[in-house]
C-alpha cells in the first residue's frame, strides 16, 4: 500500500490494507470507502467527502470507460489506496465543479467583452470588481488542476499521480489560463484609462476562447446527466460557439481601433460608440465601417474584419442546417413512407372504405411516427429483449388463471411466441364453428359477443383475455366475436395446432383455486312430479355442456344436446344429454330466450359463494339421446 498521502503515518481508522485484500473482502462498490475508513473521528463526513472524491457511477463518463462494477470496484480501490489526495476524474465532485465553471467560463467572458466596450473612467472599477470575482474562481480552478487526474485514451487508464497531472496541465493550458488572470493584477499599477495599456490588457481575458471545448464538454456532460435530447443540445452548442467567436471578434477589432485612434491621436472616449458601429457593420458584412479608410491600418483591420464575418456566418449556416435537418429527418422518413402508402392504395385502386381502414390502421399503429420494431429488437441482446416483452404483457398473462401460477421460465418460452396484432372497428376476430388454437390477451379496447341470432349478449375489455382452453384443449371455439371500438396491441399466443373434435360450449370457473381432484358424484334427488334435482359439484374449471331451444326458438324449453368429457358436468355424472332443464339454481327459465338462459347458467357457475349447481330437468327422452351439434352455445364465465 503507498503511505506517501498519509506523509508515513497511519492511523487507526486507516489500517495498512493492500488493494487485493479490499477488493476480496467486499464486493459493494460504497463498502470500499466503508472499509478503509471504519473509524474516527467524522466518520460520517469523512466517507462522504471520499464517496464525493472517489469514481462514482453516477457520473456520465463512467459507464463509457469502466463498464462494470467489478472495474469500478477495482478503480476505486487503486484511488483510495494509492492516490487519496487526487481527484477522480469521474466523479461527483468532479462532475459538479465542471458545472460551475460552465456558468463562470460564460460569466467572465461576457464581463470581459463589455470591458472593451466601455473604456471610461466610470466604468473602470465597476469591471474590476466584477471581473476580480470571477478570476477568484479561476486560481481555485487553476490550483484544482493539479490535483484532478485524466483518463489516458492511448494507455486505457486513468491517471492520478501528481507529477504526470502537473506536467501535462502546463504543456497544455496553463499559460493560457496565466494569462487571462493578467489584467486585474496589472490594472492595480494602471488606475486610468488614459494609459493605452490598460485598453489592450482588458481584452487578455478573451484569451480563454482557447478553452471552449472545456465548456463545450462540461454541457455535455448536462446533456448525459439530465438525458436531454440531442438536438436541442445541438442547437445550443451552436449558438454558444456563434455568440463567443462574435464577441472575441468584436473585441479584437474594437481593440485594434483603439490602438489606430491613439496611434492618429484620437480621443477615445468620443469615438468608442462610432467605433462598436462599424465593427457591427463589418462584421455582419453590411460595409467597410462609418469612419472613411485613412490609413492603412484600417484597410488591413476592415478587410480581416469582412473575411472573419463570411466565416462565422458560413458556420452559422451549416449549424443551422445541421440542427434543422436532425430535427425534421425523423418526420421526413415518416412523410415518405405515408406518401408511398396513399401511392400504393391509388395504384391498387382500392375502393375508399379500404382506403380510409388503411390510412386509420396506420395512424393509429403508429402514430405519425414510423418504427421498425424488429430492426430495434434485433440490435438488443436476447436477454433484454425478453424482460421487455415480459414487462409489456406480465400482467395480461396474469390475469388468466390457468397461467397465474406458470413459473417464470414458462412465461418467457410463451413470451416468445406472442405478436401484435390490431383490430378495426366491425372486424372479426373469432367466427363460430371455425378451428381455433389462439389465445387472445385483449391490451386496450373492447371487444363485443353475438350470438347467432346477431344479438349482443356481451363484452370483453382491456386487460381480459379469452381462447386459453382452445389453445390448451385443442376445442373449437362457437362464438362470434366482432369489435366495437379501436383496440391496440392485443397479444396473439400462437401455442398448438390440430382440428376440432364437436361444436361445444365451456364455462370457465373464475376461482383463485380450483377442487381437489377427486371423483365427487352428482347429487340426483326426484320429486313428486318425476323430475331431477341434480346437484352438481363445481370440480372443473368448466361446466362443459351445450344446450339448444329457448322462447325464441322451435324448442321453448333448454335441452342438453353434448356434454364434454372435460368439464364437471360429465365428472360428476346426473346430467345426460336430451334432458330438458326446468330451473337453474331454483330460478325458472320457461320463458326465457336462449341467450337469457346461458347467461343464467353462466352467472350460477361462475358463483364464488357456492360450490355446486343445481339443475331442475325432466328425464331423457330415447328421442333426445343422441348428441348434435350446434351454434348456439355457451359463454366463458
Amino acid at each position: 500500500m503507498d503511505r506517501s498521502s498519509y506523509s508515513g503515518k497511519l492511523r487507526r481508522s486507516q489500517t495498512c490494507l493492500t488493494q487485493e485484500q479490499i477488493l476480496h473482502s467486499q464486493t459493494d462498490e460504497k463498502d470500499v470507502v466503508a472499509y478503509i475508513f471504519n473509524s474516527g473521528l467524522f466518520i460520517e463526513l469523512r466517507r462522504w467527502y471520499y464517496y464525493q472524491l472517489t469514481i462514482n457511477s453516477k457520473h456520465p463518463m463512467t459507464q463509457k470507460y469502466y463498464k462494470s462494477s467489478s472495474a469500478r470496484k477495482h478503480e476505486e480501490t487503486r484511488h483510495l489506496t494509492n492516490y487519496r489526495r487526487t481527484i477522480h476524474p469521474f466523479s461527483m465532485m468532479n462532475l459538479c465543479w465542471e458545472f460551475l465553471m460552465a456558468w463562470v467560463y460564460l460569466y467572465m467572458f461576457c464581463v470581459t467583452f463589455f470591458s472593451t466596450l466601455f473604456i471610461s473612467d466610470d466604468y473602470l472599477q465597476l469591471f474590476h470588481i466584477r471581473r476580480g470575482v470571477g478570476d477568484i474562481i479561476y486560481v481555485i480552478d487553476m490550483l484544482r488542476c493539479f490535483f484532478e487526474g485524466y483518463y489516458d485514451n492511448v494507455l486505457h487508464k486513468t491517471i492520478l499521480k501528481h507529477k504526470q497531472i502537473a506536467l501535462r496541465y502546463i504543456k497544455t493550458y496553463f499559460i493560457i489560463d496565466l494569462i487571462a488572470l493578467t489584467p486585474n493584477l496589472s490594472l492595480l499599477l494602471f488606475v486610468t484609462t488614459k494609459n493605452p495599456y490598460v485598453i489592450y490588457m482588458r481584452c487578455f481575458g478573451l484569451f480563454r476562447i482557447v478553452r471552449i471545448k472545456r465548456l463545450l464538454n462540461a454541457f455535455e456532460l448536462i446533456k448525459n446527466y439530465r438525458n436531454y435530447t440531442s438536438y436541442h443540445f445541438k442547437a445550443i452548442k451552436a449558438f454558444l460557439i456563434y455568440v463567443l467567436v462574435v464577441m472575441f471578434l468584436y473585441s479584437g477589432m474594437l481593440i485594434l481601433t483603439y490602438y489606430n485612434d491613439i496611434y492618429t491621436e484620437y480621443k477615445i472616449e468620443n469615438n468608442s460608440q462610432i467605433d462598436f458601429l462599424s465593427a457591427t457593420l463589418v462584421l455582419f458584412l453590411v460595409s467597410e465601417g462609418l469612419e472613411p479608410l485613412y490609413n492603412h491600418i484600417l484597410v488591413v483591420l476592415v478587410t480581416i474584419g469582412i473575411f472573419c464575418g463570411f466565416f462565422i456566418h458560413l458556420f452559422l449556416h451549416a449549424q443551422v442546417f445541421q440542427v434543422w435537418n436532425k430535427y425534421f429527418s425523423a418526420r421526413s422518413r415518416n412523410e415518405d413512407l405515408m406518401t408511398q402508402f396513399k401511392e400504393y392504395i391509388s395504384y391498387r385502386g382500392l375502393p375508399l372504405k379500404i382506403k380510409e381502414k388503411i390510412m386509420v390502421y396506420f395512424n393509429f399503429k403508429f402514430e405519425n411516427y414510423f418504427y421498425n420494431e424488429r430492426h430495434i429488437n434485433y440490435l438488443v441482446s436476447t436477454t433484454l429483449r425478453e424482460q421487455i416483452m415480459i414487462n409489456l404483457v406480465h400482467n395480461y398473462l396474469t390475469k388468466a388463471d390457468i397461467l397465474k401460477t406458470l413459473p417464470r421460465n414458462i412465461l418467457v418460452k410463451l413470451v416468445t411466441k406472442l405478436r401484435s396484432e390490431i383490430f378495426l372497428p366491425d372486424d372479426i376476430i373469432v367466427l363460430a364453428g371455425k378451428p381455433a388454437s389462439s389465445m387472445y390477451f385483449v391490451y386496450y379496447g373492447t371487444l363485443a359477443v353475438y350470438n347467432a341470432t346477431g344479438l349482443e349478449i356481451a363484452h370483453i375489455d382491456d386487460g381480459d383475455c379469452f381462447g386459453e382452453r382452445d389453445m390448451l384443449i385443442n376445442e373449437e371455439l362457437a362464438h362470434k366475436l366482432s369489435r366495437s371500438f379501436d383496440m391496440k396491441d392485443e397479444q396473439n399466443l400462437l401455442e398448438t395446432e390440430g382440428g376440432m373434435r364437436r361444436h361445444q360450449s365451456m364455462q370457465r370457473l373464475a376461482r383463485d383455486g380450483m377442487l381437489p381432484e377427486h371423483r365427487d358424484p352428482a347429487k340426483v334427488v326426484q320429486d313428486e312430479e318425476g323430475n331431477l334435482r341434480i346437484t352438481v359439484k363445481k370440480t372443473k374449471p368448466i361446466l362443459g355442456i351445450a344446450i339448444e331451444g329457448g322462447a325464441n326458438t322451435k324448442h321453448p324449453l333448454p335441452r342438453i344436446i353434448n356434454i364434454n368429457e372435460s368439464g364437471a358436468a360429465f365428472y360428476a355424472g346426473g346430467l345426460e344429454v336430451g334432458q330438458l332443464i326446468l330451473q337453474v339454481d331454483g330460478t325458472r327459465v320457461d320463458g326465457l330466450q336462449h341467450q337469457d338462459v346461458a347467461r343464467l347458467i353462466a352467472e350460477c357457475f361462475a358463483r364464488r359463494d357456492r360450490e355446486e349447481i343445481e339443475f331442475l330437468v325432466v328425464e331423457a327422452k330415447k328421442s333426445n339421446m343422441e348428441p348434435k351439434p350446434t351454434a348456439l352455445i355457451f359463454l366463458e364465465a
